[in-house]
């Protein structure tokens, strides 16, 4: 199946279709009351749920949706269209009312994206959260659809935040409303302080700052205070909750001042305090994770965060240094990984003025990479070549060398180094034969004394 409907909502919150009969013809008549009933219901969960999205929905003079076979998933957002998987439309008439709840869902995170384009999927994906949270027979009939007719309509990390969707939002809540709050400052400096048991004082000051809160029962304020790890870099502290399904909750704090990939807008919400800020990011799932990684690596072994600051460096000794130190971890096979990223991370993003240095950095990280990857010895053992002659026969070896333009032949010579069972034997002088062939190249030969 493959078929665009063209609609828009009224200013009622009524669907008005405004393509042709014939982009029905694919649909059965249970498909097209099913889709109509969903396309009605969602706009009426949206007016319930956001005023302001409903009222930017209704001045959307155009939507188009496509009904395929070609997608993985349940939906996905283009930048002209929203797909939908045309096996949602499948479906036994017991399931029918889950499979409606299912779509209402789909085709709210759908419409979202759709009229907050700016947004990163993971934006989008969190802000439903909230909508599944507050409608639960939604969020029921969602997971047990996602269930039933698994791996159909997977996505990744999907069904396990739907399952962890209250704890999720739970920590969100508390650490957003914690960011505005005099506490967040004595964290931060709890983290700043001593290493001597921070984990302790900082799960103390967690503690008493959920009880000033005065809405988190004694098992709310157990999972507040139950994070896995803790980061604490020069100006930043970041802890970690380790959530079932593999999920992980990140809340970072640091300085205002602070910026990189990870305090962009499509990465997290940032509330301040002072000079305090309380980054929550918004993805729990695989995006994450591997920010999570590096920061482990980073613990494990310290000198991965010098090398990092060695590559952005200006001089060009310590950008050299801090190559030749990530080709040594990459041969002793010393945090792998992590190791390959730095290096790639000078090959694609280190930067000067002088663009001849940037030059001979691109191409002496991208020799080193060839080299890594084709899986080149460090040292190379002496090529070897397997050959019968007779004692009446000569064993002739010949080598071709490249002559530059400006130097005269007189001025190359070779000789042959060799060597029968592992001793050395006398050095053979090789003799000049032939003219110059084209290209440059000159030949040498020499006969084995045999």
């Amino acid at each position: 199946m493959n078929t665009m409907i063209l609609f828009h909502y009224d200013a009622s919150g009524n669907v008005q279709y405004t393509c042709s009969e014939s982009s029905f013809e694919p649909l059965s008549i249970h498909q097209r009351t099913l889709l109509h009933l969903s396309l009605t219901q969602t706009a009426g969960c949206i007016k319930e749920f956001s005023t302001t999205f409903y009222q930017t929905l209704l001045k959307k003079p155009r939507m188009q949706l496509r009904i395929t076979d070609d997608i993985r998933g349940a939906s996905c957002l283009l930048p002209h269209e929203i797909l939908l998987n045309a096996a949602l439309f499948e479906c036994e008439k017991t399931e029918l009312a889950h499979r409606r709840r299912m779509l209402i869902g789909i085709l709210y995170r759908m419409l979202y994206h759709w009229c907050n384009p700016e947004l990163h999927v993971t934006q989008v994906r969190f802000h439903t959260l909230g909508f599944l949270q507050r409608h639960k027979d939604i969020l029921a009939s969602t997971v047990f659809q996602l269930k039933t007719h698994a791996p159909l309509f997977d996505e990744a990390d999907w069904i396990e935040s739907l399952c962890q969707i209250d704890t999720l939002l739970m920590l969100d809540d508390f650490w957003l409303r914690l960011g505005s709050t005099p506490s967040v400052r004595g964290i931060y400096a709890s983290a700043r302080g001593s290493k001597t048991r921070v984990r302790a004082r900082i799960k103390h000051l967690i503690q008493d700052a959920a009880k000033s809160l005065r809405s988190y029962d004694p098992q709310k304020i157990k999972l507040l205070t139950s994070y896995k790890w803790i980061f604490i870099d020069d100006d930043a502290m970041v802890l970690v909750y380790a959530l079932p399904d593999n999920l992980l909750k990140v809340i970072r704090l640091c300085r205002s001042n602070r910026l990189d990939s990870m305090s962009a807008d499509f990465a997290c919400r940032s509330i301040r305090y002072e000079d305090i800020r309380t980054d929550l990011f918004h993805d729990h799932g695989h995006w994450i994770r591997n920010w999570v990684h590096s920061l482990q690596a980073q613990a494990k072994d310290p000198s991965l965060k010098q090398l990092e600051q060695m590559l952005l460096s200006d001089d060009l000794h310590a950008v050299r240094g801090a190559i030749s130190q990530l080709v040594n971890k990459i041969r002793r096979k010393d945090n792998l990984h992590p190791s390959y990223r730095l290096l790639y991370s000078a090959l694609y993003y280190w930067n000067n003025l002088n663009k001849g240095m940037c030059r001979s950095i691109c191409l002496e990280v991208s020799a080193i990479l060839e080299d890594i990857l084709t899986e080149r010895p460090p040292t190379f053992p002496p090529s070897q070549t397997n050959r019968s002659v007779f004692r009446t026969e000569t064993a002739t070896v010949e080598v071709q060398i490249p002559k530059p333009r400006n130097v005269r032949k007189d001025n190359f010579k070779a000789r042959l180094l060799w060597s029968v069972n592992g001793r050395r034997k006398m050095t053979l002088p090789m003799q000049p034969t032939g003219r110059i062939q084209p290209g440059g190249n000159m030949t040498f030969s020499v006969d084995f004394p045999v």
